[in-house]
């Protein structure tokens, strides 16, 4: 079993990294999901963002508690556990969901790189109208164009090789620190 993930040259785009709760075993799984194609990731839920009414929150929140729970006896700890469901729907009813319309994929490094130099040489030659500025700026397009045409092909190279070697790293790591024992035999006592 692997304990870790070791990754060189790979986009985050490309991973998903999920832990498990197996409650059958003293471990927790962890799954490494690496995918051809760029994985789209669902943010983490959140009780407020930046659109949250706070004073309507506030009001929602005073009218459904009660402030005069002495916390003595077991049916008023359990308002406890209302108090925390009540913060929790207060806060949902007064946040807005904020919904992003993204037409654009989230590109590796190295193709946000050629965007980045394309878009210099575009402010360059509307500037100057250069015809040598324009002749790069075609080059660079014709480039990007192609990388974003290859992600898809690409495949992810030497992962089965690096994840070899690490198996192989891993157990023979785990020879070298089991101790050695040394067995003495009854003609070796005698002497």
């Amino acid at each position: 079993m692997i304990d870790f993930f070791v990754s060189r040259n790979l986009s985050s785009s490309f991973l998903n990294i999920i832990e498990e709760f197996d409650l059958d075993s003293d471990r927790s799984p962890i799954v490494l999901t690496l995918s051809e194609t760029i994985i789209k990731k669902e943010k983490n839920p959140t009780l407020s963002n930046r659109l949250t009414d706070w004073d309507m929150f506030r009001g929602k929140l005073e009218n459904r508690i009660s402030f005069r729970v002495t916390l003595k006896t077991n049916d008023e700890i359990e308002e406890i556990q209302k108090f925390v469901t009540d913060i929790q729907q207060c806060a949902w009813e007064t946040t807005p969901l904020i919904t992003k319309n993204v037409k654009a994929n989230n590109y590796p490094r190295d193709v946000r790189e050629i965007i980045a130099e394309k878009r210099e040489k575009r402010k360059n030659w509307q500037t100057t109208r250069d015809p040598r500025i324009k002749t790069e700026l075609n080059r660079i397009t014709q480039d990007l164009r192609r990388t974003i045409q290859e992600i898809p092909q690409r495949p992810i190279k030497g992962i089965f090789a690096i994840t070899q070697l690490l198996i192989i790293y891993c157990r023979k790591r785990q020879k070298i620190k089991r101790p050695i024992v040394q067995i003495l035999r009854s003609c070796d006592r005698a002497s």
